[in-house]
């Protein structure tokens, strides 16, 4: 009891803290005029929690971004995917201010990072830049919006992490004007049945209870019982979902659960995967949150608990469960219900138990004649009874199909698989392990060969195999050809694709000189804007592009204009 009491004094403490800091603060908003969010801190994703706000930028790209307080740019980073074009500011009030999804910077940083990107040959960057190189005053323009990175859409991604340790925090705890008058909703609420579980199977067996006017009658549940609920959060004038600020479970008016968004690690971010119903999202992408928490869930979140917010009565015992959702701004919604127990209540499924026991606290292995399997200690929220076996290979594969265990159960890191080169022709580095998504299709996994077997990584159990790639990258001149003049089209623009593992590298030359193409991976675009590497001499130049995926197969492109 003493040491629970130290833990939640040491939470209130810190909590208070990050309270104190924010109170002296005074960002001004990133975007002029009125801030509407499609996207909140904390909202579940796949794979991990929203660690910002999403800004609407009216469907557009392009809309100015500014400083939100004096500070200097201490780094700036570049992707094809993730936060596509980002900018971090750091400023003297402990904090750093992040924007992503840019599509374009203002002179001094696109001068800034062309020069690294140059530097480096490479269009992806991760510069760490030096404090007072690059200053900013509150208020100045910093950047375009834009749709760069794995963005489905024109948006603002918005954070603001601790300096000291670059944890997220809740950008909407820091007051910017968003109007949110609007309550939350509970949807549904589930019961799981933790009854005698001997491994994760216990997830199929939930029961759902609608909800009217945030009320439900007396429910029966098990002795040992979790509840789920789905619940959404909503703001004034948009019509976006959000997730929740606070979720609270009180037993007889006694707090045994409180998950409260503030601030985390970005290694916590793959908690999402034990927090939400994994199974039910997989297989219908209704997001449950578990208010039960499975024996290797760490999650900083979790303020407070007790017996990990598992509800234990006994025969016919009876239990007033309270229920309390809320918002940043303290819009709340209640759910009141009265559980009994009763024994006769039984699982509707049966726990066969045919698996492998894994544990999460230990390292797990599978071998056998052709398949090895490595799972890391702690790559599990619990225990669990592992499942493996094979089916005949189909035409285009070059090995059978390995079954390892289902795309249900979560991970919290990756596993390793081994599987024995089989009787071929093909060199090894034209082979891949490939995993089969849900439609079908079968995904690349970053391969190499070791002593006769192929390994990877994978972030989700499922169905694998292995495949050959000999197939070269296609390349596709969308206003480039033979003799092409560019004289008011300040661009080169490309098509390009592979047809399996996945374009690798690319690089353009133009008189031998390499030159900065920008790579858009959802559009299949490479574009070279003309810069101080081609002058406007109205004279020949000569242009290179080689690609390569994966599997080392290369192509190339050579073709003379004019600028």
């Amino acid at each position: 009891m003493t040491k629970i009491i130290v833990i939640l004094l040491t939470l209130i403490n810190i909590t208070n803290l990050l309270c104190q800091d924010i109170n002296n603060t005074n960002f001004a908003p990133p975007l002029k005029g009125n801030l509407y969010i499609s996207g909140n801190f904390g909202e579940l994703r796949p794979n991990h929690f929203h660690t910002g706000i999403d800004l609407k930028t009216g469907g557009r790209i392009g809309k100015e971004i500014f400083a939100v307080d004096d500070g200097y740019v201490s780094r700036i980073k570049i992707q094809t995917m993730g936060y596509g074009k980002a900018v971090y500011i750091t400023h003297k009030n402990g904090f750093t201010s992040v924007y992503a999804h840019i599509s374009k910077y203002n002179k001094e940083l696109e001068v800034y990072s062309k020069s690294i990107q140059y530097k480096n040959k490479s269009y992806e960057i991760d510069e760490q830049i030096p404090e007072g190189l690059i200053t900013f005053k509150k208020g100045d323009f910093i950047a375009y919006s834009g749709n760069t990175g794995n963005s489905f859409g024109p948006h603002l991604h918005f954070e603001i992490r601790k300096t000291e340790n670059e944890h997220p925090v809740n950008p909407l705890l820091f007051n910017f004007k968003i109007t949110d008058t609007k309550t939350p909703k509970i949807l549904n609420l589930y019961t799981y049945n933790l009854n005698n579980k001997k491994s994760v199977d216990y997830k199929t067996d939930i029961t759902p209870y609608p909800i009217t006017k945030n009320k439900t009658d007396t429910i029966n549940i098990w002795e040992n019982t979790g509840f789920g609920i789905e619940c959404y959060d909503y703001v004034d004038y948009v019509k976006n979902k959000f997730a929740p600020y606070n979720i609270s479970v009180y037993k007889n008016n006694i707090l045994i659960y409180n998950f409260t968004v503030d601030n985390f690690n970005f290694a916590e971010k793959r908690y999402v995967n034990s927090h939400i119903d994994y199974l039910t999202y997989k297989k219908n992408h209704k997001k449950i949150h578990k208010l039960f928490i499975e024996p290797n869930n760490k999650f900083s979140l979790y303020k407070s608990q007790r017996n990990n917010g598992i509800i234990k009565l006994t025969n016919k015992e009876t239990a007033n469960i309270k229920i309390i959702v809320k918002d940043v701004n303290e819009n709340k919604t209640e759910l009141n219900f009265v559980a009994i127990a009763k024994k006769k209540n039984k699982s509707t499924k049966t726990n066969t138990n045919k698996g492998i026991l894994m544990k999460y606290n230990t390292e797990n292995t599978f071998v056998n004649d052709d398949i090895k399997i490595f799972i890391p200690k702690n790559a599990l929220y619990d225990n669990f009874d592992f499942e493996y076996y094979k089916t005949a290979k189909k035409q285009y594969n070059l090995t059978t199909d390995y079954h390892i265990h289902n795309k249900y159960t979560p991970l919290h890191k990756n596993f390793r698989v081994l599987i024995k080169k089989p009787e071929t022709k093909i060199t090894n580095s034209k082979i891949v392990i490939a995993r089969y998504r849900s439609n079908g299709r079968l995904v690349a996994l970053d391969t190499k060969f070791l002593e006769g077997y192929f390994y990877a990584w994978s972030s989700e159990f499922g169905t694998f195999t292995l495949k050959a790639d000999t197939i070269k990258p296609t390349i596709k001149p969308v206003n480039i050809y033979e003799g092409a003049k560019f004289i008011n089209d300040n661009k080169i623009r490309f098509k390009i694709s592979d047809n399996f593992s996945g374009i690798k590298s690319y690089n353009g030359y133009i008189n031998g000189k390499w030159v900065l193409f920008e790579y858009d991976k959802k559009k299949n675009t490479l574009t070279y804007y003309f810069d101080e590497q081609v002058p406007a001499l109205k004279k020949d130049y000569h242009l290179k592009l080689i690609i390569s995926d994966f599997c080392k197969n290369t192509t190339s492109y050579s073709v003379n204009f004019i600028h």
